[in-house]
Parts: structure tokens; sequence; C-alpha cells
């Protein structure tokens, strides 16, 4: 009979030990939950503090490896879409449009370089549209940010041509008034022959010429010899965002 309570005892005790050790581990565990949780809430307050510096591609990659690396899953469905306050609306001002400032020259510097240094306010738009993982970023919005660009002297800035094409200018480009004139007829379509250039300007060959070559100097025009009716002049800056069916 003895021996019975004693192994009831035991059996007993041992419940009781396992019991504790249950205990323990869901302790440890929820521990670990909330260290995950304060973990995930101190990268989101370190996102927020470095907005502007989180606009960056570079960095943006090496934040999204780091949480990767610590098991923390992007959820893009559930952040909020960035959008600018109501006062930095009305301002122009704010961390919103200066993070939106940094990720356009981020992003379109170099393609503008490559373009002669100008692209249409439309390509500025869809590029940057691109990059947000399908948050739109209204219109408007962009040319705010452009404009904080433009009034640093990061940028000369917005320019409207004649024929109402909206052009950025990324670098500092000295273009003559006949250059300006052929930049302004090759805007609709992103590219332009000689003969047409003479049609609508009564100007010579040789004064259209000396036009084309400052455009090509400047690296804002490409020339193609291979067209079949002749030489065409290609506007690289323009051409993307370009409508013309007729090529």
């Amino acid at each position: 009979m003895c021996g019975l309570h004693e192994i009831e005892r035991k059996i007993q005790l041992k419940q009781a030990f396992d019991k504790e050790k249950v205990e323990l581990m869901i302790q440890e565990l929820q521990g670990m939950f909330d260290n995950i949780q304060d973990l995930r809430s101190r990268i989101e307050e370190f996102e927020k503090k470095y907005s502007e510096l989180m606009a960056s591609p570079e960095y943006r990659e090496k934040l999204r490896l780091l949480k990767e690396e610590l098991g923390l899953r992007e959820d893009y469905s559930s952040r909020s879409k960035p959008a600018p306050t109501i006062v930095e609306k009305l301002t122009g001002k704010g961390k919103f449009y200066n993070s939106l400032a940094v990720e356009i020259l981020e992003v379109i510097g170099k393609r503008a370089k490559e373009s002669g240094g100008i692209l249409t306010l439309a390509e500025v738009a869809l590029t940057i549209n691109k990059e947000q993982m399908g948050n739109f970023v209204q219109l408007s919005d962009i040319v705010k940010a452009i404009t904080l660009l433009q009034e640093a002297g990061l940028i000369p800035g917005l320019k409207t041509l004649p024929s109402g094409t909206k052009i950025v200018e990324f670098l500092s480009v000295e273009v003559s008034d006949d250059s300006n004139t052929i930049l302004d007829l090759a805007s609709p379509k992103g590219w332009i022959t000689i003969e047409e250039i003479m049609l609508k300007t009564n100007w010579s060959a040789d004064r259209a010429e000396r036009a084309l070559a400052n455009l090509e100097k400047l690296g804002i025009v490409r020339v193609d010899a291979s067209y079949a009716k002749g030489k065409r002049w290609h506007f690289p800056g323009l051409t993307r965002s370009s409508t013309d069916k007729n090529q």
C-alpha cells in the first residue's frame, strides 16, 4: 500500500514538473514573439524616421534583405500608401515631397543623362509610378517634388514647349533658339527629319543642320541613317512617351 502511494506521489511530481516545463516553454515562446513584434515596430519606426533615405532603391533593397534575414516578411498589402498630409499638400513641402524628390533624382537621374539631360514630364511620372509598387503618385505631387529640386538648385527644372509638351531638364544645357524650335517640332513623336524642319520653318538646309548638330553635341538627339527615306534624328528623352504609329 505504501508502495502505491509512493508511485502516485512520483506521478504527481512528474506531472507538476512537466506542467511547469510547458509553462516555461510558453513564456519563452511568448517572449520571443514579443521580441519579434518589438523588432518589427522598431524597424517601422526606423523607416519613418529615415523616410528620405528609404526612398533610395539601394537602401530599400538593403532593408528588404535585412528583414528577410530576420525572418520578417514584407507585407505590402497592409502598408498604408504614402501620401502627403493636408499641410504638405498646401505648402508643397515636407517629408513626403522630400522623399519623392530624392526618388526622382535616384531613379530618373541616370536615364536623363543618357538622353542629354531632358525627359518629358509624362515619362518621369510613368517611371516613378512603376517604382511605387502600385502606390499611384499624382502628377501634381511629382511637379511639386520637381519644384523642390529646382529651388534647391539640383536641376534646372520644368519647361513647357510651345507645343504644350512639358519637359524636365535634369542637366544644364545651352540650347539655342533654333535648337529649341527643333525640340518643339520633334516633341509630338520623338523624332524628326531635316525635310520636316525645312518645311515647317522655311529654314535653309544649312541652318537646320547647324541646329541639329548643336543638339547632337549635347547628346539630346541621335541620328539614324538607316531610315529608308533618308536620315531621322531621334530624341531619347521624348521617344518613349511618343504615340507615333507610323515608325
